[in-house]
């Protein structure tokens, strides 16, 4: 507990450097007045699939880690579809087919932010 603070903090510089990097390439989430982000990741839509697809072998090359954004449409689930029926939620199939997260700790270090925000700007044109 006696590192949260400077984790969280370190964690916060990083997202705002994330976000000056890719304010033109990636929605953020929005923060409210006099708070602050400490996100562990930062999440990805890409313009296309394509894109996200060449993204994917850029990261992996590189030795970066990347997660799903999201595990698929919900509507589309099994437990979903059983229950429910099939949904068709346009918006969470482009989430899904696009998007992904890239990683934010404490120990990136500005050249490693800089590498995952170059290779997101040159694959995503």
């Amino acid at each position: 507990m006696e590192k949260v603070d400077k984790m969280i903090s370190q964690r916060n510089a990083n997202f705002l450097l994330f976000q000056q990097y890719l304010k033109n390439n990636t929605w953020f989430p929005q923060t409210p007045l006099n708070s602050y982000t400490a996100s562990f990741c930062i999440p990805v839509i890409f313009k296309t699939k394509k894109n996200k697809e060449k993204a994917i072998k850029e990261f992996i090359k590189n030795k970066i880690e990347i997660r799903p954004l999201i595990a698929g449409s919900m509507g589309k689930q099994p437990f979903y579809v059983i229950k429910y029926g099939q949904l068709n939620l346009p918006n969470c199939d482009i989430v899904d087919k696009r998007g992904i997260y890239i990683p934010n700790f404490p120990l990136l270090t500005k050249d490693e932010i800089k590498l995952m925000c170059d290779i997101i700007i040159k694959n995503d044109k």
